[in-house]
Order: structure tokens, then C-alpha cells, then sequence
């Protein structure tokens, strides 16, 4: 067990184990191609939080599914052009507004989630890195129900990679500092650790970024590759 997360008291995460193969119990699978295997050797020991939502402030719909399935219809809307225009992306897992969790690539397995990046010196962000999303925008609240289901994902995740420390939870922005801003600053990070650590939100609500948090930046998440 990771030293970093101590023992979770959830039925949940107890169920939420990840199997050999890096397909996470709970969550729906839709294997996605936009994924390979990482460089021999490489560890896993980075995770990274996005949002995203496709158009723009639109949820629920099917959109995202097809980005990251590659079948993404670039002539259905004008964002869903720029979209496809970026480049085949995914994710290792999404958390939709009700809190449905979706897993598109196994963990063991590279996801194309992280772009241009870096993290501690170490560039190619995605060769070592689990990429988790949120439906959601910069610019509005997550739902409770995400955090939550975001801190039993991350539970289980630093249980099953020990390398994934508390300190090597990351925004997108901050290891593409400039050229991304998500999750942005309506995601509260304080609230995330709170929950991560001790599973209840205790009195963290209200509070913002920390150092992995990153700022905001000029460039929107729709516009670039993820």
C-alpha cells in the first residue's frame, strides 16, 4: 500500500481495484485506438487532471466518447473540426457531471492525454503519466459527485502506482504551462486533497490552486491537442 494514501473506509474503494491488465473495476470500458505502450522501463508515477468538454460548455452528450474513439464527425459542428483537426487523443478515464466513470485506455497503457509537456524536467508527459478528465470547463464549479468519485479514482491509482505520490498529482496546466489551462481555476484543488486524504470534505470547500494546480493560461482546452 502507498505509504502517501492512507487506508480509504469506503466500500468503494475497496471494489475499485485495478486488474492486470489496467482496467480499473466500476469503471465502463470503451477501448479507445488512440493509445500504445509506454518506453520499456518507463514507470508510472504522474497523474494529471483535465477537463474537458466538447462543444465548449456542453455536457452530456456523445462528443467526447467520439473524440476519444476516433470517430468524431469534424463536418457536425464548427469545434468538433478544431477537434479533430488537433490530432487522435484520449484518456485514461473521464468523470462525467453525474459522476459516471468511464475508462478508455488501460492504465499499464500510454494515453495521448498530456501533449507538448513536462514535469520535473522530464518531458514526453504521457510516456509515465495516468490522465484523468473532467467533463467540465474552466470557467464553472465541478459537481460534488466528481471530487468524489475523482478521489476514490485517485485512492486506488496511488495504491495500485506507490510511485504517484500526493506530490506528483498535477494539472494539465502546469505541466503545459502557457499552451494549456485546465482544469482551471474553478477546480478546487484544496477540496480534492481533503477528500483524497481522508475521505469526507471536511471544512476544505472554497478553496483553489496549489503549486500543481498551475494558472490559467491564454490558450483553451479546445483548441490544441490535449
Amino acid at each position: 500500500m502507498n505509504p502517501h494514501c492512507p487506508p480509504d473506509p469506503s466500500a468503494d474503494h475497496r471494489a475499485m481495484a485495478i486488474d492486470p491488465a489496467g482496467w480499473l473495476a466500476g469503471a465502463a470500458r470503451r477501448p479507445s485506438p488512440h493509445c500504445d505502450d509506454r518506453p520499456d522501463g518507463a514507470p508510472i508515477d504522474l497523474l494529471v487532471i483535465h477537463n474537458i468538454s466538447l462543444p465548449p460548455g456542453e455536457f452530456g452528450g456523445g462528443a467526447i466518447d467520439d473524440l476519444f474513439l476516433g470517430r468524431l464527425d469534424p463536418a457536425a459542428h464548427p469545434w468538433f473540426a478544431i477537434a479533430a483537426a488537433a490530432g487522435p487523443v484520449s484518456t485514461h478515464l473521464l468523470i462525467r457531471r453525474d459522476g459516471r466513470l468511464i475508462q478508455y485506455v488501460p492504465c499499464r497503457r500510454r494515453a495521448w492525454h498530456a501533449g507538448r509537456s513536462s514535469f520535473d524536467g522530464r518531458a514526453r508527459c504521457n510516456d509515465f503519466s495516468i490522465g484523468i478528465e473532467l467533463e467540465g470547463t474552466d470557467t464553472e464549479p465541478f459537481a460534488p459527485v466528481q471530487y468524489e468519485v475523482l478521489a476514490r479514482c485517485t485512492r486506488v491509482i496511488l495504491d495500485r502506482y506507490p510511485a504517484i505520490t500526493a506530490e506528483r498529482i498535477a494539472g494539465h496546466s502546469a505541466i503545459a504551462p502557457g499552451r494549456k489551462t485546465d482544469p482551471g481555476p474553478c477546480f478546487d484543488w484544496q477540496l480534492y486533497r481533503e477528500l483524497l486524504r481522508t475521505g469526507h470534505p471536511g471544512a476544505a470547500r472554497g478553496s483553489g490552486l496549489d503549486h500543481r494546480g498551475g494558472r490559467p493560461g491564454p490558450v483553451s482546452k479546445a483548441s490544441e491537442p490535449v
